[in-house]
């Protein structure tokens, strides 16, 4: 199915000769990394060997990150690891010092994540713990929080940008764990 996907053939032609639906077609070349020749260009190969990461040429061109490496060794393009300027990593030092987490460094810089943690790393900044649990945490003390001075659901929803039905969710959740937590 992938190599057919591959070779050009519709999805919609391939979900009616295997028998299932077009979603299970497109989950079967994203799960294998595949991509038609089309998708990846040669200005994105020559990107690739110049050092822009993978996952951000993956965006630009709407496919896997690993379909982009695939095709570039299927192609014989190797990776590129060209160092940013000094300027460059002293922005990035910065801009990661001032709270951006180091996707958003990489996208910047058009370099991976892994590629911007490691100019980050060989510049000497401590690289933080890739955790959301404490803007989570913070989230949930401030839901319960308004939540005990009364607010609705739909007015925390509101004030946080959050669907009013995550917020109850959330909050019916945290109480069913308290009350398990004091039983047992």
């Amino acid at each position: 199915m992938v190599e057919e996907y591959v070779a050009g053939a519709p999805m919609t032609a391939m979900a009616v000769k295997y028998g299932v639906h077009v979603a299970t077609v497109r989950a079967h070349a994203h799960k294998a990394a595949a991509a038609r020749p089309e998708q990846i260009t040669d200005e994105v190969l020559a990107d690739f060997t110049a050092g822009v990461g993978a996952d951000v040429l993956a965006q630009r061109c709407g496919v896997p990150a690993a379909a982009i490496r695939r095709f570039a060794r299927l192609s014989g393009v190797k990776a590129g690891s060209t160092k940013p300027c000094a300027g460059d990593v002293a922005e990035m030092v910065a801009l990661y010092g001032q709270g951006a987490r180091i996707i958003e460094v990489g996208r910047q810089f058009h370099i991976g994540t892994r590629r911007a943690r490691q100019v980050l790393a060989d510049a000497g900044v401590a690289i933080r713990p890739a955790s959301r649990s404490s803007s989570l945490t913070n989230q949930r003390a401030l839901i319960l929080e308004l939540r005990g001075q009364g607010w609705s659901f739909v007015q925390i929803g509101e004030h946080l940008g959050i669907p009013s039905t995550t917020v109850r969710d959330n909050v019916k959740r945290w109480a069913d764990k308290k009350t398990t937590c004091l039983t047992v």
